[in-house]
């Protein structure tokens, strides 16, 4: 009675403690079972049903555990999510922000080259470079992406920053080009015409894709170390010939030296000199005067000029103008006499490429800057003629000065089909300039192709300019570009 009496006394739970934390023995059967074992079995009962009850506690809790974990992951996840979702807006706002300031570089580079009169064309098709910036004389292929405006002090000009491409050309006295084609990041002050290669960067050898520096350059120059100054020393270590200059005027020696001060040029020796890349004789000139029959290299001398004054006039004009200007591009007399008589496409498309390296990285697409691309052609070494293309419409125009040029205006299918293919055309249309058959003689055909090209090169300027042929003075103005003589 003792015992449940004591049972009675504690089953009630205190107040303010867990509810049925202990609880009366009546409602308890496992306690009224306990009644008839012994001290000892009744000791060992509670200790297994404290064990049972541990191992239930340990269950939940274990089952708590696992909850509480799937709701902090869920919350984690959810906290990451939006984490993600403010990193990518506010990566999308700063790359908005670095669009907007590139767009406004660049729209600010464009209006600088259109106050300079210099023409930007947008391409595409070149992992490296998006736009072609055309002057005077040179090209610069850049990524306008990676495009970095300074703006100086207002007694210099401003500062752009480009990684590209430059191919420019510089001519002596003669004509002569001497080509620089640089690779990587330029300053750039577009009010001096500079483009100044600083840092890692390629500079080629003359007109070419060989490289003849690769390293760091500082104002244009590249930088020598120890290694490749000794590696440039041994490259000039042959021996170098000696060249003697005359002035074909004078017979006067240009490159006097200590042997040689007093020497003068004997004239029964042919005078030779070079004007616009050209192997140029007194030979050249007596033809000229005496009605002779042009050689090629008179004719791809002025080949050159005519290119050449056509940048020039261009560069001139106000951007408005040169817009409504179909430029024309001639190409010499050697690039289709280097074919040779059994060529295949892929010696002429070398040939092509090899000629107009300079739009390489456009893909030679050369209708996105001219309308038209002529050849002077040299047919057998006895006749002259000349086709042109019209790159915006597909048709080709033949000149030929001979009379009976009409029956044979298809007489070469397989050039003007190669000349077609290298010029990204669909040859439509092949017609008979009007202005041919005009030849009275046998050996003028030269002088009327020359006459044309001129004629081809004013209209690009001058709408309303009529064909005429005279020969004496296209032989005057032939003789003027050869020499040393003003135009």
């Amino acid at each position: 009675m003792q015992n449940q009496n004591y049972f009675k006394k504690v089953s009630k739970p205190k107040k303010n403690k867990v509810e049925n934390a202990l609880i009366s023995y009546e409602e308890q059967p496992s306690i009224n079972k306990t009644r008839s074992l012994s001290v000892n079995s009744r000791s060992n009962y509670f200790q297994n049903e404290v064990e049972s009850k541990t191992i239930q506690i340990i269950n939940e809790i274990s089952i708590i555990k696992q909850q509480t974990n799937k709701q902090n992951n869920y919350i984690f996840q959810n906290l990451q999510q939006k984490q993600n979702i403010l990193l990518n807006q506010e990566s999308q706002s700063i790359i908005m922000q670095q669009s907007q300031v590139i767009k406004s570089n660049l729209m600010e580079f464009q209006e600088v080259c259109k106050s300079k009169e210099m023409q930007t064309i947008l391409f595409q098709g070149n992992k490296l470079y998006n736009h072609l910036l055309l002057f005077n004389h040179s090209q610069f292929y850049y990524n306008s992406e990676s495009l970095k405006y300074e703006k100086l002090d207002k007694a210099s000009s401003n500062k752009f920053q480009l990684t590209g491409k430059l191919y420019d050309v510089k001519f002596d006295q003669n004509k002569n080009p001497k080509y620089l084609i640089q690779e990587g990041t330029f300053e750039i002050f577009l009010d001096k015409n500079l483009f100044i290669l600083n840092g890692q960067g390629v500079e080629y050898c003359g007109k070419s894709n060989n490289e003849k520096y690769r390293g760091e350059f500082v104002n244009g120059k590249y930088k020598q170390n120890q290694e490749n100054k000794t590696n440039f020393i041994r490259s000039q270590s042959a021996p170098i010939k000696k060249i003697l200059i005359y002035d074909f005027q004078t017979g006067t020696l240009l490159n006097k030296d200590q042997e040689n001060k007093q020497q003068n040029y004997d004239q029964k020796y042919i005078r030779i000199w070079c004007k616009y890349n050209e192997q140029i004789s007194m030979q050249d000139i007596i033809i000229l005067q005496q009605n002779g029959r042009l050689t090629s290299s008179i004719i791809d001398c002025y080949v050159y000029h005519l290119n050449l004054l056509s940048e020039e006039k261009y560069f001139k004009k106000d951007r408005n103008k040169q817009k409504t200007i179909d430029k024309i591009l001639f190409l010499t007399s050697a690039f289709t006499t280097n074919f040779g008589d059994n060529y295949t496409f892929e010696k002429a498309k070398q040939l092509f490429e090899i000629e107009l390296l300079q739009f390489q990285e456009m893909n030679f697409e050369l209708k996105k800057i001219y309308s038209w691309v002529g050849f002077p052609i040299n047919k057998c070494n006895y006749h002259w003629y000349f086709v042109l293309f019209d790159l915006k419409s597909g048709k080709c125009l033949i000149f030929d000065s001979l009379k009976n040029s009409i029956s044979n205006i298809n007489r070469n299918e397989k050039l003007l089909s190669t000349l077609s293919q290298l010029l990204q055309i669909q040859l439509l249309q092949i017609e008979l300039s009007q202005y041919s058959g005009q030849q009275v003689d046998s050996y003028s055909c030269g002088y009327h192709i020359c006459e044309f090209m001129k004629y081809r090169q004013e209209i690009q300027f001058e709408d309303n300019k009529e064909y005429q042929y005279n020969q004496k003075q296209i032989a005057n103005i032939l003789e003027q570009v050869i020499t040393n003589k003003e135009l």
